[in-house]
């Protein structure tokens, strides 16, 4: 049976953003329909559109004695209630008691009456009450789904190992005031509009189940659906890897390693931790008199991957998909170094291209990679291993049968028709 879906999202840019968005495409590949509600618009697809919001500014004039009045009441108040958090934690939910869109911004802006609403990556867009109202008002099934842990926690998007979520998020170690009590403020708000509204989570990947089971807020749902997210098999497929490399002016004879990230600076995605795994792996090539090329796609790259025996190319955030693809085909390793992550879904991208994966055991790497089938897995700050395994798959192994068992790893669980079997009940 056929639905009809309303997307929330804050964007559909960055890793979350694009995630939702190949989930929307994926139910729209198999029949449904999709709205798909942003913030910004930064794409040509026509399922997505800009949030209706009509404000209307009213300029009130006030005397110079009002205007420096308020300029030192505002100044307090930020000096008061602006608490200052360790950037790691992506604290972004601060106020879950409020929401940039409402109820009425919605149906200014949606077409269809929705079966199903799936709220994604919703911080600075909407909170969990106006996304229960929507549901209520339309009669549809509520979810939010978890593209990282902010649908768990009372305000962090990465909880870096705490376990507050299970409890009462007291006390935070986002924020150094032991009595910052919003962490848990924010749970119990959440907690009710759970509750009145029936909203369930969808996991974004196996460790997420785990995470939900034990999570103050959706410890008692009974049934947790499993999306870790689409692949579009006719853009990231192995069709042209044998031209890949000379796309992108690289020789046929090269190795190639390929990493990447949105924005490359992000502490949680280990790229300033590579660079002992890279000078690790220049030893080993220098030893057995060897170069390769390493490849990192993304914004703000600020580290310089350059070696004696590794060449460096980077690109800055690719647009244009063809090009994307054409650079995983010419990869013959991808590289994880996340220490943080529910995916990344470029791990999958790469897999899908036939291009095996060495990472850190966390999030897609920890799920889906298998040692010496399909890559390695490496644990956490082993970066001799690490460098020694990227060596193992560029000289040592068997590439044909690691590229086949590669794209054989995704094609079930991020097909169109797996993620539409998730609402087929």
């Amino acid at each position: 049976m056929k639905k009809n879906f309303l997307f929330l999202s804050y964007t559909d840019e960055g890793g979350a953003g694009k995630a939702n968005v190949n989930i929307s495409k994926a139910l729209l590949s198999e029949g449904h329909s999709v709205e798909f509600l942003v913030s910004k618009k930064t794409t040509n697809e026509t399922f997505i559109k800009e949030i209706n919001k009509n404000i209307e500014k009213k300029q009130v004039k006030k005397s110079i004695f009002e205007r420096l009045i308020n300029k030192i009441i505002n100044k307090f108040k930020r000096k008061k209630t602006n608490p200052i958090f360790d950037t790691k934690y992506c604290y972004y939910n601060i106020d879950e008691s409020y929401s940039n869109i409402s109820l009425e911004d919605i149906l200014k802006t949606v077409e269809n009456k929705p079966d199903i609403i799936i709220g994604g990556w919703i911080s600075h867009f909407i909170n969990l009450e106006n996304l229960g109202k929507t549901g209520e008002y339309f009669k549809a099934k509520v979810y939010v789904l978890m593209n990282d842990m902010a649908h768990l926690t009372g305000g962090c998007h990465y909880n870096w190992g705490c376990k507050g979520y299970e409890n009462n998020c007291y006390p935070c170690p986002a924020n150094s005031n032991i009595s910052y009590l919003q962490s848990q403020k924010n749970l119990f708000i959440k907690k009710d509009s759970i509750e009145r509204y029936n909203i369930e989570v969808i996991a974004g990947s196996k460790e997420n189940i785990e995470e939900i089971s034990n999570s103050f807020l959706f410890k008692k749902q009974n049934d947790i659906k499993l999306i870790n997210g689409a692949i579009d098999f006719s853009l990231f497929n192995d069709k042209r890897r044998d031209i890949a490399k000379k796309a992108i002016n690289i020789s046929d004879t090269q190795k190639v390693i390929l990493s990447g990230a949105f924005y490359i600076p992000d502490p949680r995605k280990g790229f300033k931790e590579l660079q002992k795994t890279l000078a690790l792996l220049n030893d080993i090539l220098e030893e057995k008199s060897k170069k390769i090329t390493f490849i990192v796609i993304g914004n703000n790259c600020i580290y310089n991957f350059k070696y004696k025996n590794i060449d460096f190319i980077h690109f800055e955030g690719i647009k244009h998909q063809t090009l994307y693809s054409l650079i995983h085909q010419a990869a013959d390793v991808y590289v994880s170094p996340s220490l943080e992550d529910t995916g990344p879904a470029i791990v999958i991208e790469a897999l899908a291209c036939g291009t095996p994966v060495v990472g850190f055991e966390i999030g897609f790497v920890k799920n889906f990679i298998e040692d010496d089938y399909n890559g390695f897995k490496i644990h956490k700050d082993d970066f001799h291993t690490f460098a020694k395994k990227i060596y193992n798959i560029l000289f040592d192994s068997d590439n044909e049968s690691l590229r086949k068992n590669a794209i054989e790893t995704v094609k079930q669980s991020f097909s169109s028709n797996y993620i539409n079997k998730s609402f087929s009940s």
